[in-house]
């Protein structure tokens, strides 16, 4: 008789009967997040807190374009679809995302402000664009050029200077790919790609500064 554990990328099937010749294996840290990823989307609107739901009730429409979440949020709107397929997994073009729901922009800023395995998980969706649960060094160049070009503060030769430091740190200047876990014992260790990471978060009571109509649509 066997026990089937789901998570978004993987099924374990574990035999009982065995288990007691067998020491535990140890949870690794891509199933740990996913586990509270999966827990964070399937988070009903009741169960967001009250001064969400208050602010949620005078968004005029259902949906957010993705325009409109990444002024929100105060970030790039590559990025803002990039994230989109954590709700669409299916999605293989991201331009097709073109809103999201209210709900949904929502518990995206609940996951950005999540737990540092949930933001890292998150973050390693987003470069890796192929979906194959690998993030590799043209993924990742590709992803920090439009990035910092988006951001308009450096320029073309310092932008490749930058892009070039965090391949080495990554260790993607001498390898091609690397997975969740490599890229997140990086990650771990390091302070200053921790802070990295935290810019990809969003303060939560973004929802409390939003206007009470939606703004016309260009």
């Amino acid at each position: 008789m066997s026990k089937r554990c789901t998570t978004a990328h993987t099924v374990l099937d574990i035999d009982r009967s065995s288990r007691s010749n067998l020491t535990p294996p140890t949870m690794r840290n891509r199933q740990k997040a996913e586990i509270q990823l999966r827990s964070l989307l399937n988070e009903s609107e009741k169960s967001l807190p009250a001064f969400v739901r208050r602010a949620g009730d005078n968004l005029g429409s259902e949906q957010l374009s993705v325009e409109q979440i990444s002024k929100l949020l105060k970030t790039q709107e590559f990025l803002i679809r990039r994230l989109a397929r954590i709700f669409y997994p299916s999605t293989e073009n991201v331009q097709d995302v073109k809103t999201l729901t209210i709900l949904q922009a929502q518990k995206l800023t609940c996951i950005l402000n999540s737990t540092m395995e949930v933001r890292a998980l998150v973050f390693f969706m987003i470069l890796d664009e192929a979906g194959d649960e690998y993030v590799t060094r043209a993924g990742m160049t590709e992803f920090y050029e439009k990035y910092f070009k988006g951001l308009k503060t450096l320029d073309g030769d310092r932008i490749q200077e930058v892009v070039q430091g965090l391949l080495q740190k990554f260790h993607l200047n001498q390898r091609d790919r690397i997975d969740f876990e490599e890229f997140y014992s990086i990650v771990s260790k390091d302070l200053i790609l921790l802070e990295c990471l935290s810019q990809f978060t969003v303060h939560p009571t973004w929802f409390m500064n939003f206007p009470s109509s939606q703004p016309a649509k260009q």
